[in-house]
C-alpha cells in the first residue's frame, strides 16, 4: 500500500511540478515575421516561399511554373501604366485649363 501510495505521489508531482521553461524554444536561425515582413527582401522571400510550393503543384512542368510567374509580372506592369496614364492625363489637364 504505501509503494503505490509513494507512486501515486511520484507520478502526481511530475504532473504538477513539470518543465515549462526546459520545452520553450528559442528560434536563433529565423528572424521574428514582424521584423522579416518590413523590408521589401523579406516580402520577395515570402513571394518567392510561395512560388516555391508551386512546384509541388506543377511539378517537372516549369512552363506552367513560368507562365504563372510572367502573369504576375505582366498585371504589375499594367497597373504602373495605368498609373502612368492617369498622372499623365491630370498633367494635360492641368496644362489644358492653364491655356484657357
Amino acid at each position: 500500500m504505501k509503494k503505490i501510495i509513494l507512486l501515486i505521489t511520484i507520478v502526481t508531482s511530475f504532473f504538477l511540478l513539470g518543465c515549462s521553461d526546459f520545452l520553450k524554444e528559442d528560434n536563433k536561425s529565423n528572424p521574428d515575421a514582424a521584423v522579416f515582413y518590413k523590408t521589401p527582401s523579406g516580402y520577395e522571400s515570402l513571394v518567392n516561399s510561395c512560388y516555391s510550393t508551386l512546384r509541388d503543384v506543377y511539378g517537372d512542368n516549369v512552363e506552367m511554373f513560368v507562365i504563372i510567374r510572367d502573369l504576375h509580372l505582366r498585371i504589375i506592369q499594367l497597373k504602373h501604366f495605368i498609373q502612368l496614364f492617369i498622372n499623365l492625363s491630370k498633367g494635360v489637364m492641368m496644362l489644358f485649363i492653364m491655356a484657357n
